[in-house]
């Protein structure tokens, strides 16, 4: 198959939209994974975490 020529390639994953997607997911995930690990490694909820369980705890079962 020859992917370079497929229109999935040419139109889809060649564009500049989809790489800057990737590059930014990257980027973010470079930032973000420490914070995460560390709040892992000192046995810390995470707060984003904890706004969204608290969240579901409060709404009414029905």
């Amino acid at each position: 198959m020859d992917l370079y020529h497929s229109w999935i390639y040419v139109n889809v994953l060649n564009t500049t939209p989809f790489l800057w997607t990737v590059v930014i997911a990257v980027f973010t995930f470079n930032f973000l994974g420490p914070l995460l690990i560390w709040f892992v490694m000192n046995s810390k909820s995470i707060p984003i975490l904890n706004t969204f369980t608290q969240k579901k705890e409060k709404e009414p079962t029905g």
